[in-house]
């Protein structure tokens, strides 16, 4: 267990399996048996759902609290422009500080943080640039969906599904991101290994040279 997370006073438990330790102490409260620090079931969820489900139920939660509120007052440029501001700072502050908080060896949320896995001054402005580019994007989807199904009335649609859709298209470029970003950094680490691997390779030759001359 980390330093950090003994402190926090969590259990380990990835750690705790491996090592088969014994079961965790148990209290009693009018009848009722609680284990500090059990398992809940959603431990068992892969990383990849809860860090999914979470990425779109904010962009969500934030259209139907903006839409409803300015929807009908402003024009969709604008409206778009809100609701990235909002959504970037939204997933800066809380989403983001969440995953840097709950991630461990075997559950890392970080890796689904686009920009500031470490919290620094520029976390904010990049997400908040991102976010609005990626909310124009899922405003333009949106109205590709509107188009191919013909509606007749955008008004009611985006009252309906609006929400949902804005969610989803955010969700969907947000882990392409995700995805590329992800990418790049293990063929990064994958280049800095194999270099590492031919200086000690080089070294060794090296060693091996000076001594064939020595004897």
């Amino acid at each position: 267990m980390s330093k950090k997370n003994d402190e926090k006073g969590w259990v380990n438990v990835d750690e705790e399996k491996k090592t088969g330790s014994g079961e965790r102490s148990t209290f009693e409260v009018n009848g009722e048996k609680y284990t500090p620090y059990a398992v809940s079931k959603t431990y068992r969820f892969p990383v990849w759902l809860k860090a999914g489900v979470a990425k779109w139920w904010f962009p969500g939660m934030v259209f139907y609290f903006i839409f409803f509120g300015i929807g009908a007052i402003v024009n969709q440029d604008l409206l778009a422009l809100v609701l990235g501001l909002a959504v970037g700072l939204v997933t800066d502050i809380f989403l983001n500080h969440y995953f840097r908080d709950f991630s461990s060896t075997n559950h890392d949320y970080r890796k689904f943080i686009i920009f500031g896995r470490k919290r620094s001054f520029f976390t904010l402005p990049v997400n908040l640039v991102v976010y609005v580019v990626l909310s124009f994007l899922s405003a333009f989807m949106i109205n590709v969906v509107i188009h191919l199904l013909k509606v007749a009335n955008p008004d009611e649609f985006m009252f309906a599904l609006g929400g949902l859709l804005y969610a989803t298209f955010m969700l969907a470029f947000d882990l392409i991101i995700v995805f590329i970003r992800n990418m790049i950094t293990k063929l990064v680490l994958k280049i800095k290994a194999k270099k590492s691997k031919d200086v000690e390779s080089v070294e060794i030759l090296e060693e091996n040279s000076s001594e064939t001359e020595n004897n």
